[in-house]
């Protein structure tokens, strides 16, 4: 008796929980439709964001659609018109952009034209007002990866889930026909409407948007608004609205037509910043690099791919580098820390981390994909900054470089041929390179291949011809040329 008693309660519970969802349900819809009201009341006052999505497939349409959603929010618009021109993309990108469209606070028209199918029928279903071209065809596509490859039984399997569910949900929240929302999601479920047969057999599964309109009894099926084209949309839904067109940034168009070039951009910045920690004072190595380490942090963050925990990794691997590099003699524990937080920041900022889809089937694939792509412009990166710091490192001791001391390359032309240390006469601080040359003196700090000398009593920036000198190392004067001293270690 107990365990009846216990079971009834429960089921009492279920029964009020489904109700107060259906109340809920019930509220959002009536809300929504006042919203669509109120707008049509503002008139001329009202602001509405246009953007139109044709063509797009994948991270460009999902991106774009992403990005249009920050303008909205920015410009405080009062309607959102999803334009859809012949699109296809993929469910797991799909997903992210689509959480935003159910919670987007303003009403949201979708008009539809040439062919709309497979995931990016969930951007349809979105639209509290859906507006259909005649000449539309809603279309089932099997489910595809989020990098276009052909998915494996388990992944379609789970793709086909998700895209199930996702679609019903949409439905269910803005009042459309489910039983079409499955259907369009998987062939493999029937649909019966006003002379639309699907057993679910076929293979595939299509709609035009004639068919969209009313079934047998006379209810919609999706929608009864069937337009000939967009202004004649425009003037029978948007009235005397204002109507702002999305457009990207410059700013992103540079970054996504500069993105091929990226890893190459990427190996500038290190040689150039690699040349100014070998070289004495902040010359144009420092501003080359401080500039394109800027630039390619902005442009990874104009695309998406890099947030503030990759951006604070790659500073703070290359602060830490710097200092193994300039201050600290050996490898330490700077250099340890900086490879891997450096490393670590590259490969991050070239990983959509906000796109990783919630499925755990998928979300290990596209990990794995991603991690992939960015070691792989991580080990070009590296590749090419190695090839580059050797060409630099042969012709940096042929290159003239600022120092602390102006070599006098006229004057006193005295050469020291015996080798020996003897204090030249300092005029103004010049000293005479005649004076230099083959003197001998001591590094002052390690030389990779630039570092400091105390040559004649007086502390010089040099050079070495490339070899890694270390800090007390005896030297000798080799080559004089304008500011350049070069040395080489004395022989035994």
């Amino acid at each position: 008796m107990r365990t009846i008693l216990i079971f009834l309660l429960a089921l009492i519970k279920l029964s009020a929980q489904e109700i107060e969802s259906i109340e809920t349900e019930v509220d959002k819809s009536v809300e929504r439709s006042k919203l669509l009201l109120d707008l049509k009341n503002k008139g001329p006052e009202a602001l509405i964001l246009h953007v139109r999505l044709d063509g797009d497939t994948g991270q460009e349409l999902t991106g774009r659609l992403g990005r249009a959603l920050e303008r909205a929010d920015d410009e405080f618009v009062d309607a959102l018109v999803l334009d859809l021109h012949n699109l296809e993309t993929d469910i797991s990108r799909s997903l992210l952009v689509n959480q935003k469209l159910l919670k987007f606070a303003v009403p949201i028209f979708v008009y539809a034209e040439g062919k709309v199918s497979g995931a990016a029928n969930l951007f349809l279903l979105s639209g509290d007002k859906i507006i259909l071209h005649d000449q539309l065809e809603l279309a089932y596509s099997e489910p595809k990866m989020f990098n276009d490859e052909e998915p494996s039984l388990e992944q379609k399997k789970e793709l086909r889930s998700m895209r199930i569910d996702a679609f019903a949900k949409n439905a269910k929240m803005r009042n459309h026909n489910v039983s079409l929302a499955k259907t369009l999601a998987d062939w493999r479920i029937p649909f019966s409407k006003a002379g639309v047969e699907h057993l679910g057999t076929e293979g595939a599964f299509k709609i035009s948007a004639q068919e969209c309109r009313l079934d047998e009894q006379g209810e919609v099926i999706l929608t009864k608004d069937i337009v000939t084209s967009f202004d004649e949309f425009k003037k029978g839904f948007l009235g005397e609205a204002e109507i702002i067109t999305f457009k990207e940034s410059s700013s992103y168009l540079l970054a996504k037509r500069l993105m091929p070039f990226l890893p190459a951009i990427w190996i500038a910045v290190m040689i150039a910043l690699f040349m100014e920690m070998n070289t004495p004072g902040f010359g144009v190595g420092g501003s080359v690099g401080s500039v394109g380490l800027v630039f390619c942090l902005f442009l990874q963050y104009q695309l998406g791919t890099a947030g503030a925990l990759d951006i604070s990794l790659i500073i703070i691997g290359l602060a830490l580098l710097a200092v193994e590099v300039v201050v600290l003699p050996g490898f330490g524990i700077a250099g340890i820390l900086g490879i891997p937080a450096f490393g670590a920041g590259v490969v991050m900022s070239f990983i959509d981390l906000e796109a990783l889809p919630e499925n755990e089937v998928i979300r290990s694939s596209y990990l794995v994909d991603s991690s992939m792509y960015a070691m792989f412009n991580l080990s070009v990166i590296i590749i090419g900054t190695f090839v580059g710091t050797l060409a630099v490192m042969y012709y940096l001791p042929k290159m003239k470089l600022s120092n602390s001391v102006v070599l006098l390359d006229e004057g006193d032309n005295r050469e020291n041929t015996a080798g020996e240390n003897i204090v030249p006469e300092l005029v103004q601080g010049q000293i005479s390179a005649g004076v230099l040359l083959h003197s001998k003196g001591v590094a002052l700090t390690d030389l990779r291949p630039v570092g400091s000398a105390k040559i004649c009593n007086v502390h010089l920036d040099v050079i070495s011809h490339g070899e890694m000198l270390d800090m007390g190392t005896k030297l000798i004067v080799v080559e004089v040329e304008g500011s350049r001293v070069v040395v080489e270690q004395v022989s035994e």
